[in-house]
């Protein structure tokens, strides 16, 4: 299952097959690779991305909020799972994974680009400039050479939420939102 995810994997990046498809195929084989070796971190994190970028945002947090209630040391995963849960309208989940994440030993920049992002939709602007300057402090440590956390998506769907609940400078902070 292995061997033939890899090679729908490398068929999709070298443009032999659309993304679409070799996703779509990346998902099937790890499917069954998950079958074979259920729990594996590589596999579980792997799924759910694939399912994520393919807009199956609900089975991404399907496979996600166990790995998160378990506290897996992989920072990585749970900014994965706070926007699965900010997709499927859910912030305050979103809220719970990201503060689980601040409290492990590392913590991924992602984790305060997007606690700064819940922060500003709750109007709290102190809570906001502590955890942009916490994602600017971790990027210059970690990834100076990386591009800064696209959260148009996440602020998007919070600025609806905002919106239908008649919160309207809210929603228009939230769009104009870049970390």
């Amino acid at each position: 299952a292995m061997l033939r995810w890899a090679l729908a994997y490398s068929d999709t990046q070298t443009g032999a097959l659309e993304r679409r498809e070799g996703d779509s195929l990346q998902v099937r084989h790890l499917g069954v690779a998950l079958e074979h070796r259920p729990g594996n971190r590589i596999i579980l994190l792997s799924l759910a991305a694939l399912q994520m970028r393919q807009g199956d945002i609900a089975e991404a947090w399907e496979i996600l909020s166990p790995v998160v209630a378990k506290r897996w040391y992989h920072p990585a995963v749970y900014p994965m799972a706070a926007r699965c849960a900010i997709a499927l309208a859910e912030p305050s989940d979103a809220r719970r994974v990201l503060k689980t994440a601040s409290s492990l030993q590392w913590v991924d920049p992602g984790t305060y680009a997007l606690l700064a992002l819940l922060a500003a939709e709750n109007g709290d602007t102190a809570a906001e400039r502590l955890y942009r300057s916490q994602y600017t402090q971790r990027m210059e440590e970690l990834l100076p050479e990386e591009s800064p956390v696209d959260l148009s998506n996440e602020a998007e769907h919070l600025a609806q939420r905002a919106e239908s609940r008649g919160r309207h400078e809210v929603a228009k902070r939230l769009r104009e939102f870049r970390i």
